[in-house]
């Protein structure tokens, strides 16, 4: 048995924002043909979506590079790493230092069908000032390489992930991590986090190129785990009030359209408003998440509204 992973490995309320609405996950998944056993196999076809979401077949004849006789068709299965139910909590403090402290509490819910057993955020890029306590998991900052990781809010652009991972002591349904924490000089922003459970994709035959190529979107984590949206260290450090009002309000803006729970928010459009004042010059007396319901990425919004006018 061969087991598939991606080239580079390193490539996470109640959830912080909830399940997000992920456009493009849904279409590409969407437009795979549907398995209902080999009978439905189609010639150029060998990736399927079955009625299960989170199952997917590959299937290709055995003789596939070599053309001229028909073969048995070789069927794997494989399911997707997001079977997890994730929530993120985030607190931002300014200490003495220029530095800020970013602490993270990572939880997975009591109906997850599996353990947590790796987290990442992604940031802009390499950051000199950054520092990371693992809290008993392997983290690692990723450094030397492009930046090459998408976000799932729209129109930001690609980072580098901040990676932890414990494959003997996950985080298990109904269970919490506490102690995570990030130091950097770099001002908070939004970011995504992805979460990953379960199994890399194993196959019983090296895969064809042809099958590779249709397989590769699997190894994206946008499409194959679990995402939240969370602060993290996102502007330079040199970033004036305004800029970062703007760009914080830039973002907040677009993760609108991929966060329905964010979209119902009493606390957003104040904070928005907000935001559109800083971006201008004086802040004004920031605003407080209040609401029938209010999320905990309301008040760590919020907290960092707080942060911001006092800067």
């Amino acid at each position: 048995m061969r087991l598939l992973v991606p080239l580079i490995l390193i490539n996470f309320l109640l959830s912080a924002a909830g399940q997000l609405v992920i456009s493009e996950r849904d279409r590409f998944l969407s437009s795979l043909p549907l398995w209902n056993g080999e009978s439905s196999f189609r010639p150029a076809s060998y990736v399927y979506r079955t009625s299960d979401p989170n199952s997917f077949v590959i299937s290709y004849p055995a003789n596939l590079e070599q053309k001229g006789r028909e073969s048995d068709l070789i069927v794997d299965r494989f399911r997707l790493q997001n079977e997890n139910d994730p929530s993120v909590y985030s607190n931002i403090s300014a200490g003495n230092s220029q530095a800020f402290v970013y602490t993270y509490t990572v939880q997975n819910g009591v109906g997850a069908r599996e353990a947590i057993w790796a987290w990442s955020l992604i940031h802009p890029g390499e950051d000199n000032s950054l520092s990371i306590q693992s809290a008993g998991w392997n983290c690692y900052q990723v450094t030397g390489m492009p930046a090459g990781e998408h976000q799932v809010i729209p129109g930001m652009e690609l980072g580098l992930p901040i990676s932890c991972n414990n494959v003997k002591k996950p985080i298990g349904p109904g269970e919490r991590h506490v102690g995570f924490q990030i130091k950097s000089e770099s001002l908070p922003g939004l970011t995504t986090a992805f979460f990953i459970s379960g199994h890399a994709i194993s196959v019983t035959e090296e895969l064809p190129l042809a099958v590779s190529n249709q397989l590769a979107p699997f190894f994206r984590r946008e499409i194959t785990n679990q995402p939240r949206l969370t602060i993290a260290p996102r502007f330079p450090p040199s970033t004036s009030r305004p800029q970062w009002a703007a760009g914080f309000a830039r973002d907040l803006r677009a993760a609108l359209t991929v966060s329905p729970d964010l979209n119902r928010s009493q606390f957003v459009p104040q904070l928005l408003a907000f935001l559109d004042i800083c971006a201008k010059g004086e802040c004004p007396q920031p605003p407080k998440a209040r609401g029938t319901v209010v999320l905990p990425l309301e008040e760590e919004l919020a907290d960092l509204a707080i942060l911001m006018s006092r800067r």
